[in-house]
């Protein structure tokens, strides 16, 4: 659990990074969702109202850059920041004490029964509003799929940087680009944004990035993790 600079942790920042932002781009193509670049309905977006709202939204407005852009600058410091102080509080648990306990059963079962435990452990939240206030039901199973399709680049990332810090990073800065879409994307909360099948099938993606990366490094050199527990293998 011992914090140490690496690569690996600036890696998993840019991973959760491009994961927000990549939510993004395909909730443009969802469904209902329409594009508001002119941010003409953010303080509704973010349940906010009155003066202080519309002079924000003004102020956002006037900015040579885009705000879009410039959040950019913000998901990377609060997500290696206080972000990263309370995911990991969570990643000690799963990627931490749970991946070493599951790792006999192999990379692949030891992160979807992980997935599925972190989902169960959700689930409370989710079914009194959080991620989706008025979808609540449905959210709990869409969360699933986001829950198990997230938990080997998770997994991946710990194990390259073996650090559980790695996993903490990627975590905390993809919270702090969850809200990216609020900004310029209207749409059912079911569709758009990282929590949305938008995000889902954005993280689906980066885990076949997973899966072929670890099938690639089979001739390569095991982690300290893997050479512990011969079981755990790459594909």
């Amino acid at each position: 659990m011992r914090f140490r600079l690496s690569w690996w942790l600036l890696a998993a920042a840019m991973t959760g990074l491009a994961t927000g932002y990549g939510a993004l781009v395909v909730g443009i193509g969802m469904p209902g969702a329409t594009l508001d670049w002119q941010m003409t309905g953010v303080a509704d977006r973010l349940g906010l109202a009155g003066p202080v709202a519309e002079e924000a939204l003004a102020e956002l407005q006037q900015l040579r850059v885009h705000s879009s852009l410039l959040t950019i600058l913000q998901i990377l410091i609060g997500g290696a920041t206080t972000n990263v102080v309370f995911a990991f509080g969570e990643e000690v648990g799963w990627r931490g004490w749970l991946h070493r306990t599951l790792a006999p059963l192999g990379f692949w079962r030891a992160s979807l029964v992980t997935g599925l435990l972190w989902e169960a452990w959700h689930a409370p939240l989710i079914a009194v509003g959080h991620n989706y206030p008025t979808q609540r039901v449905p959210g709990v199973f869409l969360f699933i799929v986001f829950c198990v399709a997230l938990g080997p680049i998770l997994a991946w990332v710990r194990e390259r940087a073996d650090s559980v810090w790695a996993a903490a990073m990627l975590h905390g800065t993809l919270n702090a680009a969850a809200g990216v879409t609020l900004l310029v994307l209207n749409g059912s909360e079911l569709l758009v944004g990282v929590q949305g099948l938008a995000g889902a099938l954005v993280v689906l993606a980066a885990g076949v990035a997973v899966l072929r990366s670890r099938c690639a490094a089979t001739t390569g050199r095991s982690s300290r993790l893997m050479k512990a527990h011969p079981p755990f293998r790459l594909c």
